[in-house]
C-alpha cells in the first residue's frame, strides 16, 4: 500500500546523543525512515527543553520555540517520552509542560513500552493528550490493561523491536560459523528489584544457574548481571557473534503496578529488611499481584537471529515467533534440564542447522524487519486519516 508522504513530529526523550544510545532505542524511534515514501519528520527531543525534574513555567513549552508555528499531519509520541508517567510525584507537574500535544492539528499516535509499571497513570495520560491510535506491546483483549482507553482509542498489537534489516545485511559476511567462534555462551541482564515481579527474577536466575552449571561442564562463557559490565550500542552485536550461544527469557512484566503503588510499598520493606527475599514479599502482598502474562519477544532475540547465535532459553509462547527445538533449545521454566541442554550444544552440526533455519525463517522471511512495520504503521495512519477526512 503506497501512502503519500507525511509531515511527521516524533516527540522523544534522551538524556544522551543518539550516537550514544542503545541501537534498539535509536532504530525504534526513527522507525518511519525505514519507509520507501520520502516523509518529512521533525524530531523534538523533550530532554533538551525540560528535563523530568523540571517543573517550570507550562507557558515556557506552548509548543516549544523550535516547531512553533509548524504544522504537522502526524505526531507519535515515543516511549522514551511517555516513561515519564513512572518517575513518582513530580511526574503531574511535569507533564504539564505537554499539555499543547493535545491542541495539536493532526492524528496522534503513541507507542508505549513498559506497559505494565504505572499502568493507570500512563492510560490517564494518554486519555489527558487525547491519543487517536496506540501501538501497544502488552495489550490483549482479555487483559486488563487500557480499561477505558480501549473504548477511545484504536490499540494495535506490536512488538517492542524489530530487525534492521540493512545492518543485519552489513555484519553478514562477517559471521563465524559456530564451531570457529571462540565462547560457547554469553549473557548479559540487570538484576531487577522485586516489583518487577516472577518474569524480573528469572531474568537473573538463568543466568545464575546456567554460570554454574556450564563451568561445571567445562563449557567457556561469559555470563554476568553485574551494572559494570553492561555492553552498549554496537559492541553487543559483537559480544554475541563471538559466541555459539546466548541464554535468555521472555521480555516483559508478570505483575501490574496500576500507580506505583507495589514498587512504593516494596521500598518501604527494603529500606527496612535489605535481604528480604522475593518470596517474602511476594507473601505479603495481595493474592495474584504477579499472576499477569504480558510477556514477548525482544530485541534482544532479532540480534541474536541476524548474529546466527544459537539461543538457549527458558521455555515459552515469544508471540508466537520462536518455536522451541525449532529456533531455540529450552529450558524447563524450573531450569531441570539445564545440563541436558548445555550438553547440546556440543553438537556442532545440529545447533547450526537450528540457527541456518531461524536465519532464513525469522530475518530472510521479512516478517519482522523495521520495513515491514514501517508499511504497518503507515497503512494504520492512512486508514485514521482517511476517517477523519470522510468525518469532516
Amino acid at each position: 500500500m503506497s501512502i503519500r508522504p507525511l509531515r511527521i513530529l516524533v516527540i522523544y526523550y534522551h538524556s544522551t546523543s543518539e550516537e550514544e544510545s542503545r541501537t534498539t532505542i535509536r532504530d525504534h524511534m526513527r522507525v518511519l525512515e525505514f519507509s520507501d515514501t520520502p516523509h518529512e519528520i521533525t524530531y523534538y527531543n523533550a530532554y533538551e527543553d525540560a528535563p523530568f525534574w523540571d517543573t517550570c513555567d507550562a507557558s515556557r513549552l506552548d509548543p516549544p520555540k523550535s516547531i512553533r508555528g509548524e504544522r504537522f499531519d502526524v505526531v507519535i509520541i515515543h516511549y522514551t517520552f511517555l516513561s515519564g508517567c513512572i518517575i513518582g510525584p513530580a511526574f503531574y507537574r511535569w507533564k504539564h509542560l505537554y499539555d499543547w500535544i493535545a491542541r495539536l492539528e493532526a492524528l496522534r499516535v503513541a507507542f508505549p513500552q513498559d506497559e505494565g509499571n504505572c499502568a493507570e497513570i500512563l492510560e490517564e495520560w494518554l486519555i489527558d493528550l487525547e491519543v487517536h491510535v496506540v501501538f501497544s506491546v502488552h495489550y490483549r483483549p482479555d487483559q486488563p490493561l487500557y480499561p477505558t482507553l480501549r473504548h477511545h482509542a484504536r490499540i494495535e498489537r506490536c512488538l517492542p523491536g524489530y530487525i534492521d534489516a540493512a545492518r543485519a545485511k552489513e555484519i553478514a559476511p562477517c559471521l563465524k560459523p559456530l564451531a570457529e567462534r571462540n565462547l560457547d555462551i554469553v549473557y548479559r541482564a540487570r538484576r531487577l528489584p522485586h516489583w518487577f515481579g516472577r518474569s524480573g527474577l528469572c531474568k537473573c536466575r538463568v543466568a545464575d544457574v546456567v554460570r554454574e552449571r556450564a563451568d561445571a561442564l567445562g563449557l567457556h562463557t561469559d555470563i554476568s548481571t553485574r551494572v559494570e559490565d553492561v555492553i552498549r550500542g554496537s559492541q553487543w552485536l559483537n559480544f554475541i557473534t563471538s559466541s555459539r550461544a546466548v541464554i535468555g527469557v521472555q521480555g516483559g512484566y508478570s505483575a501490574i503496578d496500576w500507580r506505583g503503588e507495589i514498587k512504593a510499598q516494596i521500598e518501604r520493606w527494603m529500606t527496612k529488611e535489605p535481604a528480604l527475599s522475593f518470596e517474602e514479599v511476594d507473601r505479603r502482598l495481595p493474592s495474584g499481584w504477579d499472576d499477569y502474562s504480558l510477556l514477548t519477544v525482544t530485541p534482544r532475540h532479532f540480534e541474536a537471529v541476524v548474529a546466527k547465535t544459537a539461543q538457549i532459553l527458558i521455555e515459552g509462547d515469544y508471540r508466537g515467533v520462536l518455536r522451541p527445538h525449532e529456533h531455540y533449545l529450552p529450558f524447563n521454566p524450573d531450569l531441570s534440564n539445564v545440563d541436558e541442554t548445555l550438553e547440546q550444544l556440543r553438537d556442532y552440526h545440529r545447533v547450526q542447522e537450528m540457527v541456518d533455519r531461524t536465519y532464513e525463517e525469522i530475518y530472510r522471511s521479512g516478517r519482522y524487519c523495521y520495513t515491514t512495520f514501517a508499511r504497518t504503521i503507515e497503512r494504520v495512519i492512512e486508514e485514521e486519516l482517511s476517517g477523519r477526512s470522510r468525518n469532516g
